[in-house]
């Protein structure tokens, strides 16, 4: 190859170089993500949520993978990562989360550029998403009551509820077909009590018990299960009585001729028996949350009044129109499906303030590539036409010196 084919090919390869350095540092920040769904602080009203979003390299490179996580209200974190993820979206539905409040969710994308000489990973974090659960609690079961008719007491019972942030258990009761009843409310440590009847009467007694948990947002009233476990229990004994008895009075007479006298007396007791206690509530609980179920005053008014909270709005920034709607994407193998991932593995990306530096490594490099060709282009001409040896100098004359001869007188 001639020398002057070489040196032009070295320098393409520097310019090509330079322009590849210049395009490293235009793509190192061009990954961008973001959460379509749920719209920024929206409430569920149920334990299941949905996470979509997408993310894009606009200035070409190929994404790698997608790290959604969400830090739950107790401080655990759970994740799910997509490999490969179809048209760069994700979309996740994570299982029941197990509490009412805020969630804080965050997507990471990993991505490299489509570089030729110098690829580089590029990462790009979303803001965090905040969104809050407030759902309602299970119905109660395991509700059963039992009667003892010789104490007039009835024994009830029901098992916990499996949410882990009960606020407190209210518990009905009704006699024979009323609609009005009486309250008790009972601490979620408590799932038994001893109702005392006293003076209530006998007939069938209904017990219905409702959980009542927490709301998503602190400023929001506590929300009761959407319905009741009830039980029954048959009293068939009736209050003591109360009764009054007057014993007979005394008599007297008297005689006498002419004149006489009489005197008599009589004495009376009654008696009485006292009515039984009054039934008090049980339970400290504050209240003042707490009003779709129940009156402020504490009682139970009617059974047809106790109606179930209203259903939250649907989430408006759902739509089903936008571009990146639903698409299955390859999740990688989780962790027993939903338990609690630790963050993704650090990795050390090139900052775009890093770049001209390398860029200037780069361009050097390749000068001295370009000298050391000619170096050595110069030296393979050398070798083949040596130089021909400098013929030795001619020696010059000496200059002729007079002699000086004495003159004859």
């Amino acid at each position: 190859m001639k020398p002057g084919r070489i040196l032009a090919f070295a320098g393409a390869l520097s310019l090509v170089a330079l322009g590849a350095g210049t395009m490293v540092a235009h793509a190192a920040n061009d990954i961008t993500g973001q959460f379509d769904a749920p719209a920024s602080n929206f409430e569920y009203s149920t334990a299941s949520t949905n996470l979509r979003g997408h993310f894009s390299m606009p200035n070409g490179g190929t994404l790698d993978s997608i790290t959604v996580q969400v830090k739950t209200p107790d401080g655990t974190t759970v994740g799910q990562t997509f490999n490969s993820p179809s048209n760069g979206s994700f979309d996740w539905t994570p299982a029941s989360w197990r509490r009412n409040g805020a969630y804080n969710a965050t997507a990471v994308g990993n991505g490299h550029t489509s570089d030729f000489f110098n690829p580089q990973n590029v990462s790009y974090t979303t803001p965090t998403l905040t969104f809050y659960v407030s759902a309602p609690p299970q119905t109660p079961t395991g509700v059963t009551a039992s009667a003892d008719d010789s104490s007039r007491k009835v024994n009830v019972s029901w098992n916990p509820n499996p949410e882990p942030d009960i606020d407190f258990y209210v518990v009905g009761r009704y006699v024979g077909s009323s609609q009005n009843g009486k309250a008790f409310f009972f601490d979620p440590d408590t799932t038994s009590f001893v109702d005392d009847l006293g003076t209530s009467p006998a007939g069938t007694y209904h017990y219905d018990v409702y959980a009542v948990r927490k709301a998503g947002k602190p400023s929001e009233k506590s929300i009761p299960s959407k319905s009741a476990g009830s039980t029954t229990a048959v009293v068939r004994s009736s209050p003591p009585t109360t009764s009054t008895s007057v014993p007979p009075g005394g008599s007297g007479s008297g005689s006498g001729s002419g004149s006489g006298s009489g005197s008599g007396s009589g004495s009376g007791s009654s008696s009485s028996s006292s009515s039984g206690p009054a039934l008090a509530q049980r339970g400290k609980v504050d209240l003042s949350g707490f009003g779709n179920l129940l009156a402020q005053s504490g009682g139970l008014p009617s059974r047809a009044s106790s109606t179930p909270p209203p259903t939250l709005e649907p989430d408006p920034g759902f739509d089903e129109t936008l571009p990146y709607g639903a698409r299955p994407s390859t999740p990688a193998p989780s962790n027993n499906n939903n338990t609690a991932l630790g963050l993704p593995g650090a990795q050390r990306l090139t900052s775009s303030k890093e770049r001209p530096t390398s860029l200037l490594f780069l361009a050097a490099g390749l000068l001295a590539t370009v000298l050391l060709m000619h170096l050595l282009w110069v030296k393979s001409e050398v070798d083949k036409a040596p130089l021909d040896p400098l013929p030795a100098p001619t020696p010059r004359p000496q200059p002729r010196t007079r002699r000086h001869e004495p003159r004859l007188p």
